[in-house]
């Protein structure tokens, strides 16, 4: 007890900042497995080719990227 209390001013912002961390990862983690947003970047995808900000290729390579992710996310929750 007394060794923890000695090294809590060096562990104790340590253990802070894997706490953070962790947060962190699981909201980002949220976010790339959440099919609603893969829906609306597939969106934004599509009107970023219609306004001319990206090329066919570009497209097709991001639409590919974001289909198989959400067919993973399909699969995985069945």
């Amino acid at each position: 007890m007394l060794f923890d209390l000695l090294l809590l001013p060096f562990v104790g912002p340590v253990k802070g900042l894997v706490a953070v961390a962790r947060q962190v990862q699981e909201m980002v983690d949220k976010e790339l497995n959440n099919p609603v947003d893969i829906k609306k970047r597939l969106n934004a995808l599509q009107f970023d080719l219609e306004m001319g900000r990206i090329s066919e290729k570009e497209y097709q390579k991001g639409e590919s990227e974001l289909l198989e992710r959400l067919e993973q996310i399909e699969l995985g929750q069945e």
